[in-house]
């Protein structure tokens, strides 16, 4: 075999180890992996955006949303916020305050 053929199988084999070892640590499906589970792992809540007396019919106004871990709620205590439609609160809810199921009932008239 000529030695320029000698160099250019060694290059050839060089540039695929080169390649292979590029693609198998390449952090591009990584980063999607981590975007997917990041989205899945966080919820959408609903917070006052003001002080709400105990006893106060909810009203839209007074709510905002944010988006949490899923894991710093129990999943009994989450209510979305087309739940708090004709709810009361049965406590005080400070302004910032994640408002969950056991904080409001149905309002009666």
């Amino acid at each position: 075999m000529k030695p320029k053929n000698i160099i250019l199988i060694i290059l050839i084999v060089v540039i695929a180890i080169v390649g292979v070892v590029f693609f198998s640590t390449s952090d591009k499906p990584l980063d999607y992996e981590d975007k997917i589970n990041e989205a899945v792992s966080k919820v959408k809540v609903p917070v006052a955006k003001k002080d709400i007396v105990k006893g106060e019919k909810i009203d839209f106004d007074f709510i905002g949303t944010i988006d949490i871990d899923l894991d710093d709620i129990s999943k009994g205590e989450m209510i979305s916020f087309n739940e708090l439609a004709n709810k009361m609160a049965n406590k005080d809810i400070k302004k910032g305050d994640i408002i969950k199921k056991s904080d409001v009932s149905d309002f009666i008239n």
